[in-house]
């Protein structure tokens, strides 16, 4: 089926954007890559303004195999998984989904932006 699979990793600034088959037993991408500080400025915009309250689940992810987009929200010493289809977040989240799919995109393409700054050794995804 070839890619399927998008991760993303975001520890303070650090990014490893992993895209691997369905499974996971075929990793296609491993790239790395940092927010620069307006990356940083713009996520922690984004998720302070993220509601206290956040559903597990929002719609009706991955119905019809039209995907699901998973998000840890980690506030503190707690986190909460939420989930919502692709494509289709919630009017609360769409802020920081546009956010994420850029840096995925980025990380992706091997294209630096003025949030996203790239590590060598990136790898596109293939076609």
């Amino acid at each position: 089926m070839g890619p399927c699979r998008g991760e993303l990793d975001l520890a303070a600034t650090q990014l490893t954007y992993q895209v691997s088959s369905r499974t996971g037993d075929q990793v296609y991408v491993r790239n790395r890559g940092q927010l620069s500080s307006q990356g940083a400025t713009r996520l922690e915009s984004l998720a302070s303004s993220l509601p206290a309250e956040l559903q597990e689940t929002y719609g009706c992810p991955d119905c019809a195999d039209g995907g699901a987009f998973f998000l840890t929200v980690v506030r503190g010493s707690e986190s909460r998984n939420v989930q919502y289809e692709y494509g289709r977040p919630p009017e609360d989240l769409s802020g920081i989904d546009s956010f994420l799919k850029g840096v995925m995109d980025a990380l992706g393409q091997c294209r630096a932006t003025a949030e996203v700054t790239l590590e060598g050794g990136c790898t596109p995804l293939p076609d």
